[in-house]
């Protein structure tokens, strides 16, 4: 799998340079207003980038056709893609953890520490959702189609919670309850909360994986 990596890095060294001025420039504005969570929504937005790009890169340069033709199995070429994007995520949320220990070490932000830290593995978790969801929807249909899909799995849900909020409001039906119970759910356990939705988004990312491989081995040229 190493030389089919190797091939894949080169082919998306150039695009990968421009992609990370995303992560770059949300760690500027994190800097500048002294809130981490701005950069960890970074992660969220690469899981998006990622493979878009990877897949129109392919699809532009003729890799798509010409990996098939190679000497190497069909599952390295999965392979190569999950675990770049593995690597990518984790050097991301590597910078994210360091800056956010930095920042409680400089702000005297101890106690808030568990909490920008539960941030960070939350966005995390939902960017491990996009690559793989959004990978094994590519090798199916297509990188057009699947950001398609992604697009809906993202917008769908907030449109749904727009819908109820001015449903309730129209009907005099009061949400502060439930979004009162919502954030002290949320600070108490946050950071095993989001522990528990990293671990079931790693879970989804090898289902996606598996998913992916089959369907790639039974792909034409």
């Amino acid at each position: 799998m190493r030389a089919i990596f190797y091939a894949d890095w080169i082919n998306l060294r150039g695009s990968l340079r421009v992609m990370l001025l995303t992560p770059a420039a949300f760690l500027a504005w994190a800097l500048a207003i002294g809130e981490p969570i701005f950069f960890c929504v970074s992660l969220v937005v690469m899981g998006y980038l990622f493979p878009n790009t990877a897949f129109s890169v392919e699809e532009s340069t003729g890799w798509n056709r010409l990996s098939l033709s190679l000497p190497v199995t069909r599952a390295d070429v999965v392979n190569s893609r999950f675990v770049m994007a593995v690597l990518i995520h984790a050097v991301l949320a590597a910078v994210g953890a360091a800056f956010v220990l930095v920042h409680a070490v400089l702000t005297d932000g101890t106690p808030e520490l568990a909490d920008h830290l539960a941030e960070l593995l939350a966005c995390a978790a939902v960017a491990m959702l996009l690559n793989g969801v959004q990978m094994a929807a590519a090798f199916r249909w297509g990188i057009r189609k699947a950001a398609y899909l992604v697009m809906g799995l993202i917008w769908v849900p907030m449109l749904a919670c727009t819908l109820l909020y001015i449903g309730c409001e129209r009907l005099g039906i009061s949400l502060q309850p439930l979004l009162t119970a919502l954030k002290a759910w949320n600070v108490t356990g946050g950071l095993l909360r989001a522990m528990i939705a990293l671990g079931i988004a790693v879970l989804i990312y090898a289902l996606c994986w598996r998913i992916s491989v089959q369907v790639y081995q039974k792909k034409e040229l």
